[in-house]
């Protein structure tokens, strides 16, 4: 019999024990745990993600806006306020910062932020402008040298396939014949020895492949070894057909 009560008053105690558990308020440093959990988890900052930037170009919007809409502006997985902050952290300077700079900061002006920049900068015609403008105003060649030759070609070749992808290619006539104005007498002599077995206007993609390959020529020829008495320190080495300048 005593063990039976013994037994009893065990099992009265575990379940008294239990219950006051259940009852007792968390600990000081339980709740200050729960706390810092909290603020840690608004504290948060966003994913980081290789955002492209825009100042303002127009020459650059078509590139930013496609680059955007993948990283940012498409994403489903991304909030409107996180896409606003986005967006403020690609337009760092420049114009186009200037334009979203007296919105929202919370996210209900992105789709407004996002109309003003196309308001201002997807315009085609002008973007069409902007390119031929430095087409026709990149300077010409000042030597035949590899630097030269080669910053004639990146440059005609940047913005001409910009407007290719367009749709807006120009005459390629045109191109040449603009383009053999930009050449010296050395470059310009040498081009029309490789192209004369037509006596049509060549392709000016002709004309770019002919450069890029003359460009590569001087590089090369820049980084051989130098032969005892041949060109000072830094000065580049004319190109075959230097001797026929006069002819041009």
């Amino acid at each position: 019999m005593r063990s039976i009560v013994i037994d009893i008053d065990k099992l009265l105690f575990d379940i008294g024990l239990s219950i006051r558990k259940k009852t007792v308020k968390p600990s000081a440093s339980a709740a200050k745990s729960v706390s810092i959990t909290s603020t840690e988890a608004k504290m948060v900052k966003l994913p980081k993600l290789d955002v492209p930037t825009f100042n303002g170009n127009i020459l650059q919007w078509l590139t930013f806006w496609e680059q955007f809409s993948v990283a940012i502006h498409d994403r489903v997985d991304i909030t409107k306020p996180q896409k606003m902050a986005y967006l403020r952290q690609a337009l760092k300077h420049g114009s186009a910062r200037n334009m979203v700079e007296g919105l929202s900061r919370t996210g209900e002006q992105y789709d407004e932020a996002i109309d003003c920049l196309e308001n201002r900068y997807n315009k085609p015609r002008l973007i069409h402008q902007a390119h031929v403008k430095e087409i026709i105003e990149v300077p010409s060649l000042r030597d035949n040298s590899a630097k030269e030759i080669r910053r004639l070609h990146d440059v005609l070749q940047q913005h001409l396939r910009a407007l290719k992808a367009m749709r807006k290619e120009p005459s390629s006539p045109f191109i040449t014949s603009l383009i053999e104005m930009k050449l010296d007498n050395d470059t310009r002599f040498e081009w029309q020895k490789h192209s004369q077995a037509s006596d049509d206007v060549p392709d000016y993609n002709d004309l770019l492949k002919f450069l890029n390959l003359r460009a590569q020529a001087a590089e090369s020829a820049m980084s051989g070894p130098r032969r005892p008495g041949n060109n000072r320190k830094g000065q580049t080495p004319n190109l075959p057909g230097k001797e026929f300048s006069h002819l041009t």
